[in-house]
């Protein structure tokens, strides 16, 4: 899946149906389940677009 300059509230929507531990904030959002967090300047911008990913080892939920 890309996610690199797609629109935060469709990431973000796809993420809320598989992961409904994740964890959201001013800048994007994180998730543990898959080991990534996803980085927009304003996540409350209806045009934010995803501007970086960070992937790290998942954590077993």
């Amino acid at each position: 899946m890309e996610l690199l300059g797609q629109s935060y509230k469709n990431v973000k929507s796809k993420f809320l149906e598989l992961d409904h531990f994740l964890e959201v904030d001013d800048c994007g959002f994180t998730s543990y389940k898959f080991g990534l967090g996803i980085y927009v300047s304003n996540s409350e911008s209806y045009a934010s677009i995803v501007e970086g990913v960070i992937v790290f080892k998942k954590r077993i939920l």
